[in-house]
Parts: structure tokens; sequence; C-alpha cells
């Protein structure tokens, strides 16, 4: 299995410099979670128990909830499977483009 290691490394969207930082049992209030983004702090955390494609995927899920959230759409954030159906296609498309690539180059 391949390793890709996002753990301190950035993501700019719209702007905004994020670190993506490897959390370890990771938990939305009671929640255990895949991803989620702190977006006051800019920061997107991921659960480190994830081999290398779903860590991407959960990656670009997590930008679709950025996006949409500082675009002003918070209903369409909201949705969590219209977040989940884009981000997947969203992740394929980037993944058949060499997203894995593009992390690693940073």
């Amino acid at each position: 299995m391949t390793t890709i290691n996002l753990d301190n490394k950035h993501i700019n969207i719209m702007g905004i410099d994020f670190k993506i930082s490897i959390v370890k049992n990771l938990f939305e209030g009671t929640n255990k979670v895949l991803g989620f983004s702190d977006y006051a702090n800019s920061v997107i955390k991921l659960e480190s128990n994830q081999d290398k494609q779903n860590k991407l995927q959960t990656l670009v899920h997590e930008i679709t909830h950025i996006i949409l959230w500082n675009t002003g759409y918070d209903d369409l954030n909201a949705n969590e499977q219209l977040i989940v159906a884009f981000g997947n296609v969203l992740y394929q498309v980037l993944k058949d483009n060499n997203l894995s690539e593009i992390v690693e180059s940073k």
C-alpha cells in the first residue's frame, strides 16, 4: 500500500491557506469522523486511520465544504448527501488527473 504524507502540508482555497493536520481518533463533537474543516483556524483535519485514496477523497470532501462555506452557500454546505456526491465525483476527476502528484509535489 502506498502511503501519502499530508501532515503539515498546506492548500490554498479561495486565497486562504489551510493547514492539513493528520489526527488519530478524530471527533466532531461526539461523532467520530474521517475529516473536519476548522474554518476559523484555517485547518483541515483528516483521520490518520485511512489509506491513501480515502485520505485524498476525504481531503476533497473537506475542500468542497470549505468552498461552499466561503461562497455563502451554508444551506448547501449543510447538505452532507450533496457534499458526499459532489466530493466523490470531484475526487475521481482529480485522481484521474494525478491529484497525488499535485499534492506530493508541494
